[in-house]
């Protein structure tokens, strides 16, 4: 598919979607006073010292990074920014402009257009294969291949290639995990936590045996990328790809979530719950077991202080899954010197940056040279995650990504209010993505 044609296509999507006085003197006409003398020699020398800082500072490249974190991550990144600016050795120095998520995308795409884009970017990594298929992003394969601090999980790493090269980078990650309320499964006679879909019925039937009102399961099938995150999971356990919708494990995906909905295990108002409002329900006592990301925590230590839940794998049907969230980080077309925006971004990437930046806001660092236990020492339910996260798999990439994952929401929603069988929804979904694929090649 032509440049051109991509770059409509996102178009289409993301507009939807004073001055110092000096000091007079106090002495004889030709002789300054001692203590003047003293401020202006020391003045003299310390301006002397400073100029070949001043010079350097004078001489490095401006220029500028688009993102979209705010509250604890915005503090965190900015941070890092400036901690990088003042470095003597740096070969740049980086303005950071702060775009609203809900807009980040149609800026980026009009920028692609326009010429207006920032040297550095952060994206949300679904849509990196895209945006670099528009031609907004430089390839750095070289340049990542001759770093010494070259060390990422493979899926994180997945998601920032296009075509066989590598044009963005695995920044900041999250991933999905399934979050057990101890106590609800203890009462229900449910020795341990379901690891296979068959122990995920099993327990969802013991649960609702119980006769409460509340859900055994939950997660989030919203027409949205939320609703896809969450069933990727059970999707890609099945070792389907997303060209393979009606495949014999893609069938059996679609059929799993539909009979969550139709036994009663899963509320039907799924199909209208964000990762916010499933969420929501756990805290609140109304689902015993939920697929949700790390993010999370907080807000339950903040709905349910005192709940008692635990962190586990997602279960899995042929292999264990999670699916990939967070950012990448790319230099654009924009940048005059993309060595020197190197300098910033393999900095931002190592291992003595990036740990803590993800440790600080709960979000997982994609180096593959640090270990749970050293992220997290303390904290039993990151760990998890951690391991987890070595297992997400990425959505796509894909140069149009956002309309296989429409392809997919329509399908979820399908089985899940009845309108078609697995077997048709799968059908529906393997024909839409079928002729979104051939409008790329």
């Amino acid at each position: 598919m032509g440049r051109k044609k991509l770059l409509a296509m996102l178009l289409g999507m993301t507009l939807a979607a004073g001055s110092l006085a000096g000091c007079g003197g106090g002495g004889a006409k030709d002789t300054p006073a001692p203590a003047q003398e003293t401020k202006e020699d020391e003045a003299a020398v310390q301006t002397k010292e400073d100029e070949p800082e001043q010079k350097a500072a004078a001489e490095k490249e401006e220029i500028t990074l688009w993102h979209y974190y705010t509250t604890v991550n915005g503090e965190n990144f900015e941070k890092m920014v400036e901690a990088y600016n003042n470095l003597p050795e740096g070969r740049v120095r980086v303005t950071v402009e702060l775009i609203p998520r809900a807009e980040l995308l149609k800026k980026y795409t009009l920028g692609i257009a326009t010429g207006d884009l920032p040297e550095i970017a952060i994206v949300d990594n679904p849509d990196a294969a895209s945006l670099t298929a528009a031609g907004m992003f430089e390839e750095v394969t070289e340049l990542l291949n001759g770093w010494e601090g070259n060390s990422f999980v493979s899926g994180p790493l997945e998601s920032g290639q296009y075509e066989g090269k590598q044009y963005t980078l695995p920044f900041r990650s999250n991933c999905l995990g399934l979050f057990v309320n101890e106590e609800h499964l203890e009462a229900a006679g449910v020795e341990k936590v379901p690891e296979t879909w068959d122990e995920l019925l099993s327990a969802c039937e013991k649960l609702k045996g119980m006769g409460t009102s509340s859900y055994p399961f939950a997660m989030s099938a919203v027409k949205s990328e939320e609703g896809v995150f969450h069933f990727m999971p059970f999707f890609q356990s099945t070792g389907a790809t997303v060209n393979e919708a009606d495949s014999e494990g893609g069938i059996k995906a679609f059929e799993m979530i539909a009979r969550l909905a139709s036994e009663g295990y899963m509320s039907n108002e799924c199909i209208n719950w964000t990762q916010n409002d499933v969420e929501k329900q756990f805290a609140a006592g109304n689902a015993s077991m939920m697929i949700n990301g790390s993010w999370q925590i907080s807000n339950i230590l903040a709905d349910a202080p005192e709940l008692e839940y635990s962190i586990a794998y997602i279960p899995k049907d042929k292999e264990s899954v999670s699916s990939l969230g967070g950012e990448n980080i790319g230099i654009t077309k924009s940048a005059e010197n993309v060595e020197a925006c190197w300098d910033f971004v393999s900095w931002m990437l190592s291992r003595e940056n990036n740990v803590p930046f993800n440790v600080a806001g709960a979000a997982i660092s994609p180096r593959a040279d640090v270990t749970p236990e050293e992220q997290y020492p303390e904290d039993e339910k990151m760990r998890v995650f951690v391991e987890l996260f070595e297992m997400a798999k990425p959505r796509g990439p894909h140069p149009k990504w956002t309309e296989i994952s429409g392809a997919y929401q329509e399908g979820i929603q399908a089985v899940l209010v009845g309108s078609k069988t697995p077997e048709e929804a799968a059908a529906a979904v393997a024909g839409k993505v079928a002729e979104i694929n051939a409008s790329v090649e």
